[in-house]
Parts: C-alpha cells; structure tokens; sequence
C-alpha cells in the first residue's frame, strides 16, 4: 500500500510538471523565446518544452514537429537565416516554421510516400513537386492547403478543373 501511494505522489509531482526552460532560453524576447523554445523541443525531440510557449498557433506547430523525426532532420539542415524566420511572423497571421525546401529527393527519402511525409511536416508545397505519382502529389497538396487554409496553394492546379475545385474546398475548411 505504501509503495502505491509512493508511486501516485510520484506520479503527481513530477509526472504534472512540465520541463524547465532551457537554460539557453531564458531571458529572451517573445519571438526569440518561442524560436529557441522550438529549435530546443525539435532538436531534443522533447515535445514538453512546447508548453512554455505562449502563442497557441505557435505551440501548436512546436508540438507536431517536436515528435517527427523529419521535422528534427530539416531543422538540422536549416540555414542560419532560416532558423532565423522561424516564429518571426506577428501572432495575428502565424505561419510554420521555414524549414529547409526538399526541391530534390534526399538519400534518406527515396520513396513517394517519404517525401509527401516530409513535405508535408514542412508545410512545404515545393516539396510535393518531388513526388512522382500525380495522385499522390495532388493529396500532398491538398493536405498543405487544408492545414494551412491558404487558397493560394490550389493555383497550382488548372482553374476550373475538379483538382482545383476540391483542393480549395480543402483549403476552405469544407472538407477533412
């Protein structure tokens, strides 16, 4: 009974408190706090740090990639200047991180799927270009739109045709 009850104050202690700031971190401005918050919660794969940060659509962001390994590899490849944009747009229009373009395929993602994984996780339609199977390309791109709802994406498909149509339905929110 006692090493139960151990066990749950334990539980309630620790497993309820979030992981410290990096020490790093500490003390920056709101939009160098919340990028250095999400190189350290990638790069660690460590999505509690997410918590720390304030902005919501930011958190968000920091959590989905603190748990892909992509996500982790494209930040390890990112310029300096492109970990700096990351976070730098104002709270009203947040978007996600800029991460490296995968314009061609990578030795360590050969296949279709791979890349439309990965572009995706970037939130990054040139990537989607890479993939060889127009289907899959097209869901690719429809999935960018629909998680970004940015109606421009779907300009790269011919106006007036169903691929247009549907993927700004997506865009939309009309569609999941």
């Amino acid at each position: 009974m006692r090493i139960l009850l151990a066990a749950l104050l334990a539980f309630l202690l620790f497993g309820c408190i979030g992981a410290p700031v990096p020490s790093n971190c500490q003390g920056l401005q709101a939009d160098d706090f919340a990028r250095c918050i999400y190189f350290e919660a990638v790069s660690e794969q460590n999505p509690s740090y997410c918590y720390h940060i304030a902005d919501l659509d930011q958190r968000k962001i920091c959590l989905r990639d603190a748990i892909e390994p992509s996500a982790k590899a494209a930040l390890s490849r990112a310029t300096p200047q492109q970990k700096e944009q990351l976070f730098s747009t104002p709270p009203a229009e947040p978007k996600p991180a800029a991460l490296p373009e995968l314009t061609e395929r990578q030795p360590e993602c050969q296949t279709d799927e791979c890349i439309s994984q990965t572009a995706i996780t970037q939130l990054n339609i040139s990537a989607c270009k890479a993939i060889k199977s127009q289907s899959a390309r097209d869901v690719c791109i429809y999935t960018i739109a629909r998680k970004t709802k940015n109606l421009s994406l779907c300009d790269s498909f011919e106006p007036g045709t169903k691929e247009a149509d549907l993927c700004k339905s997506y865009a939309k929110g009309d569609l999941k």
